[in-house]
C-alpha cells in the first residue's frame, strides 16, 4: 500500500548508511533492524506541532516537508492508525512496547495544548528538562526508556548526545510475539550458518514442520515464507535469497508493491522449516537518514512549532532503539495443532542457513513494524 513507500525508503537508506558506518568498525556486525511505524510516528509528532491538525492548507514549510514525507494521509486515517497500534499492543500473545518521548531544554516554555494532544492520540510524552546536567539527563532519559520497554532496552543514549540539545526525540520498540505454530523445542539443534563464503558460525535452529504460507519469487530469486504469530494479527515474512544473491540488491528492489505482489502469491503448503533463533537490537542516530530523504526543516533554524511552543526551536537529535527476540515460543493453546500433519508426502524443506531479511507486518493498520536484516545469527 501507499503508506510503506516511506518505509522502504526508510530501510534503503539506513542500509546505505549502516555500510558507510560498518567500514569504520573493527568488528563487522551486518545485521540491521529498523522500525519504520514508530519514525513515521515521530514524523507525525512534529507535524501536530505545526498546527497542521487545525489547519491543514498551511504554508509553514516545516509543515509541507513533513506533509510530503508522510504521503499526504489524513489525520482521520493516521489517527485511527495509532489509536489500534498503541491501544491493542498489550495482549497475551505478544509483547509490543512502544514509548515516544520529545524532550525539550527547560528554557523553552510548552503548550499544554501540544502536550495534551500527544498524551492523548499517540500516548507520547513531552517534557522539560535541564539540558546543561548531561549524566542526570542520560540517566532519566535511560531510565525512562527501560520502564517503557519492560527492561527490554535500555540504553537509548549517552552523554555525548546531549550537547547543545533543544529538542531530543526518543523513540523506544519493543516485540516478541508468541508464534500461531510453535516451534517443538525438542527439535532445536545446532548447525552452520555461512554468513558468506569465507565464514560459517555455529548456532541455534529451530524447525518446524506444518502448513506455511510459502512462494519462490522468480524476480527476486528468493524463498518467501510467511510465519503468523498467535491472533494472526501480526507474522513474520521471511525473504531467503539465493545462494549467490546479495541482500542488498533485493533491499534496493523493495517498495510498496512488493508486498501486494507476494500477499496474493502466497500458498499454503506442508514445508519444514528450520531458522535460527535470533535476538536483534539497533540504536540508530535518525537525523542524517531523514535529511538524505529530503526532510530537512525540522533540523534547521527556520524549523516552526508553533503548537509547541512560542519561542523557536529545532530539532536537535532523534534517536530510535529497537529490540526483537525471535523463538521457538508459542502460545500455550495452540500447541495442540501441531499434530494434524499428514505424513503421506514427504514435506517441502527450507533451511534457512545464509543472510535473509525479515519483515513483521501488522495486519490491522496495514503498517510495516520491523525491517531486518540478519547476516550473523550469532550477533545482537
Amino acid at each position: 500500500s501507499q503508506n510503506t513507500e516511506f518505509d522502504f525508503k526508510l530501510l534503503k537508506e539506513f542500509n546505505r548508511y549502516h555500510h558507510q558506518e560498518q567500514k569504520l568498525q573493527s568488528e563487522q556486525n551486518g545485521n540491521l533492524l529498523i522500525s519504520t511505524l514508530p519514525v513515521k510516528l515521530v514524523l507525525r509528532l512534529l507535524l501536530e506541532a505545526t498546527e497542521y491538525r487545525d489547519n491543514p492548507d498551511t504554508n509553514n514549510p516545516t509543515a509541507i516537508e513533513l506533509k510530503q514525507i508522510l504521503s499526504n494521509q489524513s489525520m482521520h486515517e493516521t489517527d485511527k492508525i495509532y489509536e489500534n497500534l498503541l491501544k491493542n499492543s498489550i495482549a497475551d500473545s505478544y509483547k509490543l512496547n512502544i514509548a515516544t518521548k520529545l524532550f525539550i531544554d527547560d528554557s523553552i516554555e510548552l503548550k499544554s495544548n501540544y502536550t495534551n494532544l500527544l498524551d492523548e492520540k499517540y500516548q507520547a510524552i513531552v517534557k522539560n528538562l535541564n539540558f546543561s546536567d548531561t549524566e542526570s539527563v542520560a540517566e532519566e532519559i535511560n531510565g525512562w526508556c527501560s520502564n517503557a520497554t519492560r527492561g527490554h532496552i535500555n540504553e537509548i543514549i549517552s552523554e555525548t548526545d546531549i550537547e547543545n540539545v533543544q529538542m531530543l526525540i526518543a523513540n523506544a520498540i519493543y516485540f516478541k510475539g508468541k508464534w500461531q505454530w510453535p516451534f517443538n523445542e525438542k527439535k532445536t539443534h545446532e548447525q552452520a550458518f555461512y554468513v558468506d563464503e569465507r565464514t560459517k558460525v555455529y548456532t541455534n535452529f529451530m524447525q518446524e514442520t506444518t502448513k506455511f504460507s510459502y512462494y519462490y519469487c522468480q524476480d527476486m530469486r528468493a524463498d518467501i515464507l510467511r510465519l503468523p504469530y498467535e491472533g494472526n494479527r501480526f507474522s513474520m515474512i521471511v525473504i531467503f535469497p539465493d545462494k549467490g544473491v546479495q541482500l542488498d540488491e533485493i533491499i534496493d528492489g523493495l517498495d510498496a508493491n512488493t508486498l501486494q505482489k507476494i500477499e496474493n502469491k502466497f500458498k499454503n503448503i506442508q514445508i519444514t522449516v528450520t531458522l535460527p533463533k535470533f535476538k536483534l537490537e539497533h540504536t540508530i542516530e535518525l537525523n542524517d537518514i531523514l535529511r538524505s530523504l529530503g526532510i530537512q526543516e525540522i533540523f534547521t533554524n527556520n524549523a516552526n512549532f508553533p503548537l509547541l511552543s512560542s519561542s523557536r526551536l529545532k530539532v536537535t537529535k532523534i534517536k530510535q532503539k529497537s529490540g526483537i527476540t525471535v523463538d521457538e515460543q508459542g502460545s500455550e493453546a495452540s500447541a495442540a495443532t501441531v499434530s494434524l500433519i499428514s505424513t503421506r508426502r514427504a514435506p517441502a524443506k527450507l533451511l534457512i542457513n545464509r543472510p535473509f531479511l525479515f519483515i513483521i507486518d501488522d495486519k490491522l493498520t496495514n503498517e510495516l513494524l520491523f525491517i531486518g536484516k540478519i547476516v550473523n545469527p550469532k550477533l545482537g
